[in-house]
């Protein structure tokens, strides 16, 4: 199959989820063509972006690359957007692009370079052949939907976190996902939420787990470190305050546990702070953002992974965290919170232990049990891992998900 899929940023590592369902996809001989809204700036990719080649067949759109394309094309598409925005009554731009807060000039400017940037994308996808079109989260559907439209081609959404859980324009959403083929969604969790917020019916939204590929993530090694990792955007929803707390508690019995923190973002200067108040700067490391050699060299010489998972005020929560899985698959048990779709990942007491969220004595007690019962480490580690092989691998997910593109694409 060829195809297209529209992504807000690509590739984000933080996104890993796209990059692994898009490699699965590869290494299945399926066509694959990316086009990015917005161009990344982020110092550091995931291997996978290089060894598959992807960026040879990822697009992005500049005033420069004007320069060598049909102009007749180029405003055909132009026109077929302006005319889509007239019966759509200005609904097809995501609510991400702010234009409500804008004022009118400003506002046109904005709608149109997003149509010349769709534009551009339609004759690609022309050009290419492309036989279905895909996007991740749920304000992009507006995109898919316009250039399904302008293309008469079918549409699938993948809708994840943020932008069904934080204000979400129901309207749109409904309308993005009436006029989907499909609409994939990470858990049972996500499905019933959506299916309550639009009335949409049930069979119009799909279960496909966001996963990882277990194959690269096994352990080659033990550690007898009392090392514990917690990996994530350094976001609210992650919780990774109350960890931070809970780890005055857990040095007073391990003084000798040592707290890795991978990842980057808003609130790293406070977490920082909470770490220096709290006098335990030598047990908790902020990595920032690493290579996947060295996330693996972490993973392997951590005996816990955490991830104290919250709802934000604002509403947004996490939805089966890929750093679990990834510490799941590499044998490792995991402590998270019992809320939203996290218990459809963690067995609690079977692959890990799940505590009530914003717990941080409850955290505490929960990684001292680990640190001091090596036994039930290596159980749980066991059945994490054939979790992660049965349910949550990137093989089977991806496999499903194109024997539901095969139902859409006409012979």
């Amino acid at each position: 199959m060829k195809i297209a899929y529209v992504i807000n940023t690509f590739p984000k590592l933080s996104e890993s989820f796209i990059l692994n369902e898009i490699v699965e996809l590869i290494k299945n001989g399926h066509d694959i063509h990316i086009f990015s809204v917005i161009k990344p700036e982020e110092p550091v990719m995931h291997e996978e972006v290089e060894k598959y080649d992807i960026l040879k067949k990822t697009y992005y759109f500049t005033f420069k690359s004007l320069l060598k394309i049909n102009y007749i094309n180029l405003l055909k598409y132009l026109l077929y957007g302006f005319i889509q925005d007239l019966k759509d009554l200005n609904k097809s731009v995501p609510e991400s692009s702010n234009l409500k807060n804008r004022n009118f000039f400003t506002a046109c400017i904005i709608k149109f370079k997003l149509n010349l940037k769709m534009a551009y994308f339609a004759m690609i996808m022309e050009n290419t052949g492309i036989e279905l079109i895909h996007t991740h989260f749920a304000n992009m559907g507006s995109i898919a939907r316009r250039l399904s439209k302008v293309l008469g081609l079918q549409y699938t959404v993948t809708a994840h976190a943020f932008e069904i859980f934080i204000n979400p324009d129901i309207e749109l959403l409904k309308q993005n996902i009436d006029d989907a083929a499909y609409v994939f969604t990470p858990s049972k969790y996500n499905k019933q939420y959506l299916i309550d917020l639009t009335g949409c019916e049930e069979n119009k939204i799909e279960i496909i787990h966001a996963t990882i590929d277990p194959k690269k993530f096994f352990r080659t090694r033990t550690s007898d470190k009392k090392q514990i990792i917690m990996a994530a955007r350094l976001v609210g929803k992650k919780g990774m305050e109350y960890m931070i707390k809970a780890m005055e508690d857990i040095t007073k019995r391990h003084p000798d546990a040592i707290l890795k923190i991978i990842g980057d973002g808003p609130l790293l200067d406070e977490l920082k702070k909470l770490v220096h108040n709290k006098n335990i700067e030598k047990n908790v490391k902020f990595l920032g953002s690493i290579s996947d050699e060295e996330y693996f060299n972490e993973l392997e010489t951590s005996i816990i992974a955490v991830l104290p998972c919250i709802i934000t005020e604002n509403g947004d929560r996490d939805v089966c965290p890929l750093t679990l899985q990834e510490a799941m698959s590499m044998e490792m048990p995991v402590v998270s919170t019992n809320i939203h779709s996290v218990p459809e990942l963690i067995d609690d007491g079977i692959s890990g232990i799940l505590v009530p969220p914003e717990d941080e004595k409850a955290l505490a007690y929960a990684v001292v049990r680990l640190l001091e019962d090596p036994g039930l480490r290596y159980r749980m580690g066991k059945y994490g891992r054939k979790k992660i092989m049965e349910e949550f691998n990137n093989e089977v997910q991806t496999g499903k998900q194109v024997m539901l593109w095969q139902k859409k694409i006409p012979d």
